[in-house]
Order: C-alpha cells, then structure tokens, then sequence
C-alpha cells in the first residue's frame, strides 16, 4: 500500500487491497477454526462447527468493498489520467516487500 500511496499506480493499489484482504481472511479463518473446534455444550449440542460459514462470507465482504476502492480511485483517473508520481520508489518499495515475503 505505501507503493501506491507514493506512485499512485492502480497495479498496486489492487496487490495492495488483496494482501490485505487475505491477511483478514487467514487472521479471521484462524480465529474462527479454533472456536469450531470446541466440543459441544449446553448451548450448542452439536458442536460449534457452524462457525467455520463466516470466514468466506467475511472475505466475500473484504473483496468487495476492496473492489469498490478500485472503482473509487479508479473513476476520478479515467476522467484525468496521469503518469504515476515516483516510479521508481514505488519499484523499490516493492523489490524490498518482495524480498521479505
């Protein structure tokens, strides 16, 4: 995201968008694996496996409102394209994230 938020590119700003959405999704998956996974109780007699539905309704969610993001940066630009500010910073700052993932 710092990458876009130097060059201005569109390329980025959707990478960018889909590694957050995909950290949310694995944090919210993980969460909700470990509830699943408790044994049944008074309140839920047949367990809490029901929870894992949320996860990929969650991500759905995250996809979307990232698309509508794209589609908000994205509109203003098509009206007045630009040259994206900085290119090279913006290589840079993804050769260096690049390395650490």
């Amino acid at each position: 995201m710092l990458a876009w938020w130097v060059t201005g590119s569109f390329a980025l700003l959707s990478d960018g968008l889909e590694s957050i959405v995909n950290v949310v999704a694995a944090i919210v998956a993980f969460v909700v694996i470990g509830y699943a996974a408790k044994p049944a109780d008074a309140d839920h007699p047949f367990g809490h496996y029901k929870a894992e539905y949320f996860p990929p309704s969650i991500e759905g969610v995250l996809i979307v409102v990232a698309a509508l993001l794209i589609v908000a940066e994205a509109i203003p630009a098509i009206m007045a394209p630009r040259l994206p500010e900085t290119p090279a910073l913006g290589l840079a700052i993804n050769l260096v994230a690049g390395r650490h993932q």
